[in-house]
């Protein structure tokens, strides 16, 4: 174990650390496998069978309100006008970069250089 330790760069997990990470991806692997386990019982029963599509529907419907209620807020949020400026700017200066390099890797050298030139 000591040549393992010397290998160890610093700075990383302890081993007490990494037991406790363990143990919690154990758990949480264990949580799934027992929840496939349960669904195939209920499954065998069909008077339990449309209660497994009926909580995957409310998952769905769960999942569905959320994403409304983001949409919701986005479209509320880009109706004022203050909220809907600092959206733009925040939009233009995180892509800022990257809009403007979209057509650059099929430009020649030589367009290239020249720009390069322009700007100093």
């Amino acid at each position: 174990m000591s040549l393992l330790e010397n290998l160890r760069p610093p700075n990383t997990l302890t081993e007490e650390q990494i037991k406790r990470l363990l143990d919690q991806v154990g758990q949480t692997e264990f949580n799934k496998i027992h929840k496939s386990i349960c669904r195939w019982k209920v499954y065998g029963n069909p008077k339990k069978r449309l209660m497994i599509k009926a909580f995957d529907h409310l998952r769905m419907a769960i999942k569905m309100r959320k994403v409304l209620r983001y949409y919701l807020n986005f479209s509320n949020n880009r109706v004022q006008h203050v909220k809907a400026d600092m959206q733009d700017a925040f939009r233009k200066w995180a892509l800022g970069d990257s809009s403007q390099a979209i057509g650059l890797d099929r430009k020649d050298i030589e367009y290239l250089r020249q720009r390069n030139n322009r700007q100093t």
